[in-house]
């Protein structure tokens, strides 16, 4: 191995010591997950690319959803409808908030609220995970 590649895997075999998942790409170009690597000088690694939650867009909401803060208790706000969304919250002491995907908060504050479709038994990220594969 030569003090170049060396160089090129010491951040991965970093991450592998670190226990992130570890990459190899495959002869079709792909990538796949691998769990022991032998960082070979005759294979390509990476390290996986974590998976980014992108928050919903108003109409991905599921009708009759309920929503709240992530690992909070408060209900923040029902789904109704799909054809007119606004998420309503309590700002503080500001009171309630009616807010649509037109708002420069809308992302933020989606990205920290979870939903249950179940009556508030599970609760899950509002949004899709979305990562490079």
């Amino acid at each position: 191995m030569t003090l170049q590649r060396a160089a090129e895997l010491l951040p991965i075999i970093k991450a592998f010591s670190d226990g992130k998942k570890i990459q190899i790409q495959t002869a079709s170009n792909h990538w796949l997950d691998i769990h022991n690597p032998e960082f070979t000088d005759h294979a390509t690694y990476r390290i996986a690319p974590e998976p980014k939650l992108k928050p919903w867009k108003p109409e991905e909401f599921p009708v009759g959803a309920l929503l709240r803060v992530k690992n909070g208790t408060d209900l923040v706000s029902s789904i109704l409808a799909k054809s007119s969304i606004a998420i309503t919250y309590c700002a503080g002491n500001t009171g309630i908030r009616h807010l649509s995907a037109n708002d420069s908060s809308y992302e933020k504050l989606v990205s920290n609220l979870e939903h249950s479709t179940d009556g508030g038994k599970t609760w899950l990220p509002c949004g899709v995970m979305e990562g490079d594969q």
